[in-house]
């Protein structure tokens, strides 16, 4: 019996920003995402009918949801009806991230899928249109696809690879408080229309984030995640979180992840990761933290 394993990284917005607004009301967006070595797990199995299995640290939490409403379920049925053939499998989904956290769990559950059904299903589609049938799931799943560091732009479409000059040690810390996308971005909007300034929560970049890890083609404009004021107005613990990081030893850089609310550091080694981790995991026993790296 055939089985295809693939890997499904989270999604580190080290930038993000909102440039405008279409007609229709999606965000054009701009931001500087890379993906870390620890993530949730796809694996495929050969099978005559199309079915998913939930297990993992927090698959009990997304099994209480309807499985119309998972984006592996909705991934591997948009590759079933392009393919216009009834094929099937079993789907087993080991979900290690949290849900709702702004770290790309469900887009990058639901790239994984493609993967792995496009080669257990011995599908020919060009990546482009793989990309196209990705951003139908939504924004985050054609960068997640790619799988490398990139900048990603427009709604989703755009992505333009990024080559990383390090891997740095990474510390990822969500206080387990689900924080969905949407009421994240109305709080966003209602700050601008009432033509408050949003308040950076601007955390200070002690050795040139982007010089360090990317090449001289980023722009030093990507140096914050437009989002964090919004995400903090709606959940607070999340600016005493990005403090807390900060102030942990050998953090260069302290930063919300797409809409929250997933915070992290990034260190230049392993010691200081584990170490901050383990401080930070004391300091919120409630919360879920993780140390590992960006991967290139």
């Amino acid at each position: 019996m055939r089985s295809v394993t693939v890997h499904a990284p989270a999604k580190i917005n080290l930038s993000l920003h909102i440039v405008g607004k279409r007609a229709d009301g999606f965000h054009i967006l701009e931001s500087l995402v890379v993906f870390t070595d620890y993530g949730d797990e796809i694996q495929i199995i050969e099978s005559d009918k199309l079915q998913l299995e939930i297990i993992g640290e927090f698959g009990k939490e997304l099994s209480s949801f309807s499985v119309e409403d998972n984006l592996v379920w909705k991934a591997a049925l948009a590759l079933q009806k392009y393919s216009q053939k009834s094929l099937g499998a079993e789907i087993i989904l080991t979900k290690n991230l949290p849900l709702a956290s702004g770290i790309g769990g469900g887009s990058a559950d639901a790239a994984a899928t493609i993967k792995a059904l496009v080669k257990l299903w011995k599908l020919n589609i060009a990546d482009e249109k793989l990309a196209e049938i990705a951003l139908t799931l939504g924004s985050d799943v054609p960068v997640c696809l790619y799988g490398k560091p990139a900048i990603m732009s427009g709604v989703g479409e755009k992505i333009a690879p990024v080559t990383l000059q390090d891997n740095p040690y990474i510390v990822l810390i969500n206080p387990n408080i689900p924080l969905a996308t949407a009421e994240v971005f109305q709080k966003f909007s209602s700050l601008r229309t009432e033509g408050e300034a949003i308040q950076k929560v601007r955390h200070t970049d002690k050795t040139g984030l982007l010089r360090y890890i990317c090449n001289d083609e980023i722009l030093e404009i990507y140096d914050k995640n437009d989002l964090e004021s919004a995400a903090i107005a709606k959940l607070p613990i999340i600016g005493e979180i990005l403090t807390s990081l900060q102030s942990t030893q050998g953090c260069f850089m302290a930063r919300m992840s797409g809409s929250g609310a997933t915070c992290f550091g990034l260190y230049h080694d392993e010691l200081s990761a584990k170490s901050a981790a383990y401080k930070l995991q004391k300091t919120y026993p409630q919360a879920w933290c993780m140390n590992t790296h960006i991967v290139h």
